[in-house]
């Protein structure tokens, strides 16, 4: 089988009328949403941490909900404390969930 040329861009069905063919607008390239990292979410995670000793999963999630905390945010920022060694992610047999604990407290 023959691969079929493909046309490059749209033909409106009235082009044939204009001599000419319309001018192309240049895209604007869109923001992205939540793009730029917000600086204070790591420190607010691991204020939280710290200050609990160790925070239930589900816990931390409710808590970004609560303070506006974009999820995606919040996983950066507890992978990043989770590399910098601020905190270690422990599976609670107790509470069946995983539990973030501050470095030094168990």
């Amino acid at each position: 089988m023959r691969k079929r040329k493909r046309s490059q861009g749209s033909v409106d069905i009235t082009s044939f009328f204009s001599p000419e063919p319309p001018p192309e607008r240049p895209k604007e390239p869109e923001p992205k949403p939540g793009g730029a990292p917000q600086p204070d979410v790591e420190s607010r995670v691991a204020e939280l941490i710290i200050s609990r000793g160790r925070v239930r999963k589900s816990a931390i999630y409710q808590w970004s909900k609560e303070a506006g905390v974009p999820p995606a945010a919040l996983y950066r920022a507890l992978v990043s404390l989770e590399r910098r060694g601020v905190v270690r992610r422990v599976f609670d047999e107790e509470a069946e969930e995983l539990v973030y604990v501050a470095v030094g407290r168990r």
